[in-house]
């Protein structure tokens, strides 16, 4: 197969992905007709004859091919996403993200998961992979400050607005995913914007999060926060968490709900308006339940 210089490739690719968006499904089609069983099978082999040979091979397999229109791109994508873990090599992981940024599937959502959340996987790679979360959601990759491949290397802004918004893309092969997908997101961005050590990918995963939107609150382990009877009417709770977080309470048999703001590690107290037990909910999940007793406050 004849495979065309990186140089004309990529400066293709810059004029169709302006501000690193995901290049669009209808300018794609619009370009050439969808590839053949066959195209789609000789590509599939050379990403694959390329991530086992060199990062070269591989960007040139990636570049000279259009996976994301094939049958079995999503499930050639993902294996060389998992295979890519420990790689360094940014053209080559840019490149793939680039590829993978056109095909909306749970194959390749699990695997970017998978891989964003090793932290024994290579900076890169995990900062790659945030890049595809980015896009299976439906965001851009127009960082503040940071763009193209150097999204791999350079930590964007630690504070202040820096982050992908949800734009609408439309994808060239979009096989759906599974409805709780933005919930799982974040789950694995909000534990990376956590870490610490080197801010590449504390900051890249925060600056990416606002693709889930802000109906998902951070997502946290809440095992350890705490509800409990003070007295009579009068309930504490502890959020040992470091996040701030709303919580939400009601009477057991209520329908009455009312949002309650806490503190990282921090303690807070509420007082029902009558007796009986009481539900304390964080993300929509009953955490923890409390009655009231007999003990007078003082």
């Amino acid at each position: 197969m004849m495979i065309r210089s990186l140089s004309t490739r990529f400066a293709f690719l810059n004029v169709l992905f302006l501000a690193n968006l995901p290049l669009p499904a209808s300018a794609q089609i619009g370009l050439r007709p969808r590839p053949s069983v066959e195209e789609c099978a000789g590509w599939e082999q050379e990403l694959a004859a390329g991530i086992a040979i060199s990062a070269e091979a591989a960007i040139q397999a990636l570049a000279s091919g259009w996976l994301a229109a094939c049958d079995d791109g999503a499930a050639a994508l993902g294996d060389a996403i998992r295979a890519s873990a420990a790689e360094q090599d940014t053209a080559f992981l840019f490149a793939l993200a680039l590829e993978a940024a056109g095909i909306r599937d749970e194959r390749v959502l699990n695997v970017a998961l998978e891989v964003a959340a090793e932290r024994s996987a290579s900076r890169p790679a995990r900062a790659a992979a945030i890049l595809v979360l980015v896009a299976q959601a439906g965001g851009t990759w127009d960082f503040t400050a940071v763009t193209r491949s150097a999204l791999l290397t350079e930590p964007l802004p630690r504070e202040r607005i820096c982050g992908s918004v949800l734009y609408g893309h439309t994808f060239t092969t979009d096989n759906g995913l599974p409805s709780d997908y933005r919930r799982r997101i974040a789950v694995v961005l909000d534990a990376i914007a956590r870490q610490g050590g080197h801010p590449l990918l504390p900051n890249l995963a925060r600056c990416s999060r606002p693709v889930v939107g802000r109906g998902i609150p951070p997502q946290v382990d809440v095992s350890r926060v705490t509800l409990r009877n003070v007295c009579e009417t009068t309930f504490l709770v502890h959020n040992r968490t470091p996040e701030f977080l709303i919580f939400s309470y009601g009477m057991v048999g209520s329908t009455d709900h009312r949002d309650l703001p806490v503190d990282a590690r921090k303690r807070r107290e509420f007082i029902t308006t009558q007796e009986g037990t009481v539900q304390l909910s964080y993300d929509g999940r009953v955490i923890q339940t409390a009655s009231s007793t007999d003990r007078p406050c003082r």
